[in-house]
């Protein structure tokens, strides 16, 4: 025997629409997502997905939002798509809230350590929840765990300015010798 609220959960799943020749049609709002549970945005900047309309009939309305604490690193910590028919699938981008983080790539300076970024990678653990709405209320849900990975901004900074410093010192070094080498130069056509 199915408990109450077993029996309600059912229910918000089928629910019947009429169609336009006046018959009602039972609908079963299911949705699909793909995407990767590991997002890394230390080699790249953007990680894609699909949401699947596997139900039978159209979504008017999905949400999706993630938990903390990986919602401040996206740029779009919630979005909505309309209007998703049955069968039909939706592809979805995500990319890193550049305020809070930084890709690899803009912290490499050649001849610097990958050890020292590797050190600032940080990996944060939330869920992307995916809910379909059907009027006002939920149609379906998937919650689904994800892991991020990324540099946060600070980190960059700390970097940035360490190369720089070092750029700077190297070429006070190239500097020096090079006076050096022409007064030394100099010294020797004098005698």
């Amino acid at each position: 025997m199915a408990s109450p609220a077993a029996k309600e959960e059912k229910a918000q799943e089928s629910a019947p629409i009429t169609t336009e020749f006046g018959k009602a049609e039972l609908c079963n709002y299911s949705i699909s997502i793909s995407m990767p549970n590991n997002i890394s945005f230390v080699d790249g900047e953007t990680a894609e997905g699909s949401i699947i309309n596997t139900g039978s009939c159209k979504i008017s309305l999905i949400r999706m939002q993630f938990s903390s604490p990986i919602k401040e690193i996206f740029e779009t910590p919630d979005s909505y798509i309309r209007d998703l028919e049955k069968g039909k699938n939706i592809t979805f981008g995500l990319s890193a809230n550049h305020e809070n983080s930084a890709s690899a790539r803009s912290l490499l300076v050649q001849g610097f350590a990958v050890k020292d970024i590797e050190a600032g990678v940080r990996k944060y653990d939330g869920n992307l929840i995916v809910t379909a709405f059907e009027g006002e209320s939920t149609a379906a849900e998937e919650n689904i765990s994800v892991s991020v990975e990324f540099i946060p901004s600070g980190f960059a900074a700390k970097k940035e300015n360490g190369a720089a410093q070092a750029l700077l010192l190297a070429g006070a070094f190239i500097f020096v010798s090079v006076l050096l080498f022409f007064v030394m130069v100099r010294i020797k056509n004098k005698k």
